[in-house]
């Protein structure tokens, strides 16, 4: 479900994201919805995870994108959280993009440790998260210590959310934007 949302809000945002000819990382592809979005609006995307989720996504992407007119066709990557993976490296991703993703502890720790590797300088993410469980919650609060993190959309009775996250230091929006700690302050490492 998330995806979805994830997948609507790049389309609503097309024009500020200005995603053709731009590098697309999605972290946790799944059925590939989003991946196949942004390679619909022209990006450059590459989309991963785990190894045994791999096959379906990339039957999924070429059914989706293979006839249609792209840009760029879709590269399918395995990428493991938490690990060092020294391919990434010398990707340089303009917009990270991540839709229900954190959905047991777990995961939560290993992505806390992924993405601020993926994000530095002009990167851009994008998180679609519903946080229905205090892990996830806490998991917010420390990404927004790491790095400079927003709440961009609120999705009423769903309560299903996008944040936007950069490299500590490159974001130029208001602090009242900033992931809050429970008491409504901004964290002190969030400025």
């Amino acid at each position: 479900m998330q995806g979805i949302d994830l997948a609507h809000f790049l389309h609503w945002h097309q024009e500020e994201l200005a995603l053709p000819g731009r590098t697309v990382l999605e972290l946790g592809a799944g059925t590939g919805l989003v991946s196949i979005t942004a390679c619909l609006m022209g990006a450059k995307v590459i989309a991963t995870d785990r190894s045994s989720v791999l096959g379906s996504l990339n039957t999924n992407v070429l059914q989706n994108t293979g006839s249609a007119q792209v840009s760029y066709p879709i590269e399918v990557r395995p990428f493991e959280w938490g690990v060092h993976n020294a391919e990434f490296h010398n990707v340089h991703a303009d917009v990270v993009l991540a839709s229900d993703v954190v959905y047991r502890p777990k995961h939560a720790h290993l992505l806390l440790k992924t993405l601020p590797e993926l994000i530095h300088g002009e990167t851009r993410l994008f998180l679609c998260i519903k946080p229905r469980w205090t892990f996830v919650r806490e998991f917010l609060l420390d990404l927004g210590r790491e790095l400079d993190l927003r709440l961009r959309v609120r999705e009423g009775e769903n309560d299903v959310q996008v944040y936007e996250g950069m490299e500590k230091g490159h974001a130029s929006w208001l602090s009242d934007n900033l992931i809050k700690d429970e008491d409504g302050a901004n964290d002190d490492n969030t400025n």
